[in-house]
């Protein structure tokens, strides 16, 4: 009975030790310095993202108006043989 406690704690631990250690090595790349972090921050930050995406919506705004106001083309062909 004491096997099976051991082993399975064992199986507990190894798996939250796991993720533990996927996030040390994750975190290892992305050590900035103080420089470093305020780029990132002006580069990545919500209002930065937000504004980019009110500008395309301005954008494709911009591009539905002209694209009502140019010119519509209407074709129509038809065929008749009268013998």
């Amino acid at each position: 009975m004491k096997t099976i406690i051991k082993f399975l704690f064992l199986i507990l631990a190894t798996q939250l030790a796991a993720p533990l250690a996927a996030q040390n090595a994750d975190q290892a790349g992305t050590s900035f310095n103080l420089q470093q972090a305020i780029d990132y921050a002006i580069k990545n930050g919500y209002s930065v993202k937000n504004a980019a995406t009110d500008i395309e919506i301005a954008n494709k705004k911009v591009q539905e108006t002209r694209g009502i106001g140019l010119p519509q083309l209407k074709a129509e062909a038809g065929y008749q043989n009268f013998l």
